[in-house]
């Protein structure tokens, strides 16, 4: 809003600097009046007092978004100045999963009922318990908390804010959130191939080209309708059947690869993420294959009537030659 003129009704009283910073010069009361046009200005009563104001409470706020309790009217009378209306804003405070973010802010409450927002440099975070991250505020954006990896359901202090001027410590307060993160029921996974080969193999090479390795795709389901893709997530643990570890091994965090010599009709693979629940786990079964046999066939060309009967089929059957 463009101030037109602003004003200190007793300059004696209080007084008002370049930066529109209002400062108690002395006991008493006095009036602050705001004007934006000839028609429209408002005042309001100002006190100053000498007596004793202490820090009552430091207030933590976590906030995800605001909604109207009362809402504003969509349109109000130009004039009187005097018209005004009410509107309450309640602040919205939601984090159901890893990543989601609330906006951080600080109050001071004081023994006569007055609050004020800590400024930024003087607050110093820290994170109770691990179950958030937090990241300090910036000139133009307010401090932020994340909901770590990991985090479970849980409902209490996670932040605890600390007013510093200087060396000195003004007071502390904590910062409750209601982490409603929902619980894990159920592990799917598959296999991006339907068939491998061990690397040494015929089947393996051109052109028949079987793969000898696979990724395996793991979803976590939740009790709230929400799924969740862990393939690349770093609790994922896969390892493989007992039968099937001297024909496989796991790369990385989800590749099987299979082995030279592979003597296995398939791979199991077992799947959990023991962080979210040791009970869950899923498994999945590649068949693994083997070149048995090439058959060649032959048909005349141009073709001709009757020259299916003539049709030539040559299998060689790589049992044979073992």
């Amino acid at each position: 809003m463009l101030f037109r003129s602003v004003s200190v009704g007793d300059s004696d009283i209080a007084s008002l600097d370049g930066e529109l910073t209002l400062r108690g010069l002395a006991v008493g009361s006095t009036t602050l009046s705001i004007s934006s046009a000839p028609s429209l200005s408002v005042q309001t009563s100002v006190a100053v007092s000498d007596s004793i104001v202490e820090l009552s409470e430091l207030q933590v706020l976590l906030v995800t978004g605001v909604t109207w309790q009362v809402s504003a009217p969509v349109t109000v009378p130009l004039v009187p100045a005097s018209a005004s209306f009410s509107a309450v804003v309640q602040l919205l405070q939601q984090l159901d999963a890893e990543g989601d973010e609330a906006k951080l802010y600080v109050f001071a409450a004081f023994s006569d009922g007055a609050t004020q927002q800590v400024p930024a440099a003087e607050v110093e975070l820290t994170s109770d318990g691990g179950q958030v991250l937090l990241t300090n505020a910036t000139a133009s954006e307010p401090a932020k908390l994340t909901v770590a990896v990991g985090a479970s359901a849980y409902v209490g202090s996670v932040v605890t804010a600390a007013w510093r001027v200087g060396a000195q410590t003004i007071g502390s307060g904590a910062g409750w959130a209601n982490l409603t993160l929902p619980l894990p029921i159920d592990v799917t996974a598959t296999a991006s191939r339907s068939r491998v080969a061990p690397p040494d193999d015929s089947a393996s090479t051109s052109p028949i080209s079987v793969s000898t390795s696979f990724l395996i795709s793991v979803t976590v389901h939740y009790d709230n309708g929400v799924s969740t893709d862990f393939s690349s997530d770093a609790r994922l643990n896969v390892s493989l059947g007992e039968a099937s570890a001297a024909c496989a091994s796991v790369q990385q965090l989800a590749e099987v690869v299979v082995g030279a010599g592979a003597d296995c009709t398939s791979i199991e693979v077992l799947v959990t993420v023991p962080a979210l629940s040791p009970a869950l786990f899923a498994t999945v079964v590649v068949p693994v294959v083997r070149l048995q046999a090439l058959q060649l066939s032959t048909v005349p060309f141009p073709s001709f009537s009757g020259s299916s009967s003539h049709t030539l089929v040559k299998t060689a059957d790589r049992r044979a030659h073992v």
